[in-house]
């Protein structure tokens, strides 16, 4: 196993929710009791409705400790006086065998709030909840079916790129899904949807003519060497450039549902600026969001001086927008399995969009085939470490149940997720 890149991945806009938890928390646990319960205000106070906010909660030592294994998560409904259960996952993200994050998702009008009472409990209860998410990755094994895996670790110069199916994890919502390659380019693609459902398990990101006939999705970007929608790049003679060389390379899926999933790349010893560097990706994916949240820990020997990139392709026809301090969108076609395919494939209609915190950008340089934005962290010269989180997401022309159908549709989308992510819900515990 590579070794821990040892720094924090920071949530961006969960960060307020989770700092404000840490007191929620910290209850203490006499002996070994089989629950324990505590309660919680959660507030919306911006102009905006926000739905499906994702609720992170951190358990503290002793909780872990106590080994939960299921939560039971309520919130007050005034239409009926009543607590009305909600779906709520335990994750063990860091494979110690303990369960550390609590997650549930909420619906909150603005300047309204909702009173929420969790029990946690040492009593496993499986498959309680339907699945809002989906995630695999996949040996390639056409003779006798393809094998599902966890996780995989490579040396550094073996490519395993067409020895997985889909060429690495992939992971889906209903109404979006991802996958990343395993290999130095590390690219973030994207499979389009015409249905809201789950459909990567039966498609495994290549539908059969049948499959498309029954109204399932299919990948719609011809990523190549770009960035496409927000890939993590070095950024090398005034050009973005690939995680490599590298000592290893991890990918793995840390969580797998019912309400999020998390995929996680790891780079040991990627020699970059003259240095190894440790680097961590995590890609979040929650229910009843098209967006994912990635989190970037970064860790040298040596003062991290040079910067790092990421960007968005520019698709054929492609109409843009930035705000140049770290959000930009691109709305476009392209021929998703590239120009040479032009008689099996048609054109793909997509919006794509990044958003990064503005004190991690610091630099717009030009490029041919990518919009890019330049990273580090202003506040922070000369540190041994680096840990922000930014966003990236997208749509598909198809949707049926969509209201994006233009680049001004698309625009205006991007700009209210920006508004959802720049103003976090608020926790206060109750006494």
């Amino acid at each position: 196993m590579p070794k821990s890149a040892n720094c924090k991945l920071l949530n961006y806009n969960m960060k307020a929710i989770t700092t404000s938890l840490a007191c929620l928390l910290c209850l203490n646990i006499v002996g070994q009791s089989s629950t324990e319960q505590l309660k919680y205000t959660v507030s919306n106070p911006s102009p905006h409705d926000k739905a499906n906010v994702p609720i992170v909660l951190n358990l503290t030592a002793e909780q872990q400790a106590a080994h939960y294994q299921s939560a039971t998560v309520c919130v007050w409904d005034e239409d009926t006086q009543t607590e009305v259960e909600i779906p709520s996952q335990l994750d063990d993200l860091d494979g110690d065998g303990l369960n550390e994050e609590l997650v549930f998702l909420l619906d909150i009008p603005n300047r309204e709030e909702r009173e929420v009472t969790i029990e946690l409990s040492q009593t496993a209860k499986p498959d309680r909840y339907p699945a809002q998410v989906f995630a695999e990755m996949l040996l390639s094994d056409k003779q006798k079916g393809h094998k599902p895996i966890q996780s995989l670790t490579v040396p550094g110069d073996v490519n395993v790129y067409n020895n997985l199916h889909h060429h690495g994890p992939a992971f889906e919502s209903k109404l979006v899904a991802y996958r990343l390659y395993f290999d130095e380019r590390q690219t973030v693609d994207i499979y389009g949807k015409r249905k809201q459902q789950l459909e990567i398990e039966q498609t495994q990101f290549y539908p059969t003519p049948e499959h498309l006939a029954g109204g399932y999705g299919d990948d719609i970007l011809w990523a190549g060497t770009t960035c496409a929608l927000g890939t993590f790049r070095g950024y090398t003679d005034g050009k973005p450039s690939y995680i490599q060389p590298v000592k290893s390379r991890t990918e793995r899926i840390l969580a797998y549902g019912p309400l999020r999933t998390v995929v996680e790349i790891h780079d040991e010893d990627w020699y970059y600026g003259r240095q190894p560097l440790d680097l961590t990706l995590r890609y979040t994916l929650y229910g009843g969001h098209r967006d994912v949240q990635v989190d970037v820990c970064i860790k040298g020997d040596k003062p991290l001086d040079d910067p790092f990139c990421t960007g968005l392709i520019k698709v054929d026809n492609f109409q843009a927008y930035t705000d140049h301090i770290g959000t930009a969108a691109v709305w476009g076609d392209n021929w998703p399995a590239g120009k040479k395919d032009t008689l099996n494939r048609k054109k793909e209609i997509l919006g794509i969009a990044v958003s990064i915190p503005q004190r991690n950008v610091i630099g717009e340089p030009d490029n041919a085939e990518n919009i890019l934005y330049l990273l580090g962290d202003k506040a922070r010269s000369r540190s041994k470490e680096l840990s922000f989180t930014y966003h990236i997401a997208f749509v598909s022309d198809k949707e049926e149940q969509s209201r994006i159908h233009s680049a001004e549709d698309w625009f205006r989308w991007v700009e209210a997720w920006v508004q959802q992510l720049k103003n976090p819900i608020e926790i206060k515990k109750d006494e």
